[in-house]
């Protein structure tokens, strides 16, 4: 079942196939397109596009020269990167995979992505899109949080009858109109007040966008389970990171 679902199916509401991770960090920089990648998550060159019509800007630079850049225009600290599917240059937070960041073993001119033992490197192919990424201030948080609850909600809504579900499983057999009657919540110890220095904007973000919604419930953890990206199979242990599974009803 979807991260953090209960075997629920009472009362005509049914567990969503789709389990959405919140996170605690935001892209920093230019957006990037992977030109040249090998084996183990080596990225070799990235390539600039423009911000808006994200048309190729200069030449290919290696990976570490444009990292150094993006330090040095920002002055934020980049321990992490996250891709995106081929020809997805706008991604939500939820189509993300994370990776941090670490020299080549013998080599500390490179750079590699490092994976927590069970993320998918043989999806970063070259074409990916590639954003580093810092720990995000809280306005800028909730701000992608809104989008992200915004952006699962047009998702479900689009949702066509032969496939009822998008993301881990299909649900075959439910094939009516349905909305979200509810959810659960998983947030790390470090959001709530702490990071956005007032409570409940995790859950107002899912309520906003969810007014069907009858409830949301959960509580605080310390390390939460959910998939690697939006609609992945694989899942793999967040930090820092608010973990949704939603719940369907006519």
């Amino acid at each position: 079942p979807p991260a953090g679902a209960a075997p629920v199916a009472s009362g005509g509401v049914t567990p969503l196939s789709h389990a959405s991770v919140a996170r605690g960090s935001c892209p920093v920089g230019p957006v990037f397109r992977i030109e040249e990648v090998e084996a183990d998550g080596v990225v070799v060159l990235l390539q600039r596009l423009d911000p808006v019509s994200h048309a190729p800007e200069g030449t290919p630079r290696p990976m570490l020269d444009e990292l150094v850049s993006v330090v040095q225009e920002h002055g934020s600290m980049v321990q992490a990167c996250a891709i995106a599917e081929v020809n997805n240059p706008r991604p939500n937070s939820s189509q993300l995979r994370v990776y941090e960041l670490g020299p080549v073993p013998g080599d500390s001119g490179r750079l590699q992505l490092l994976t927590a033992g069970n993320d998918d490197l043989d999806l970063v192919v070259r074409g990916c899109i590639l954003r580093f990424i810092v720990q995000g201030e809280g306005k800028d948080i909730e701000a992608d949080v809104k989008e992200q609850m915004k952006w699962t909600r047009e998702m479900i809504e689009l949702r066509g009858e032969e496939v009822r579900g998008f993301g881990n499983r299909l649900l075959a057999d439910a094939r009516a109109r349905t909305v979200v009657r509810g959810g659960l919540i998983f947030s790390c110890c470090g959001r709530g007040t702490g990071m956005y220095g007032r409570a409940n904007v995790d859950s107002e973000a899912f309520q906003e966008a969810f007014p069907t919604s009858f409830g949301l419930c959960g509580f605080f953890s310390n390390g939460e389970i959910g998939p690697t990206h939006l609609g992945a199979s694989r899942t793999r242990t967040h930090g820092l990171t608010s973990v949704y599974t939603l719940f369907e009803g006519v």
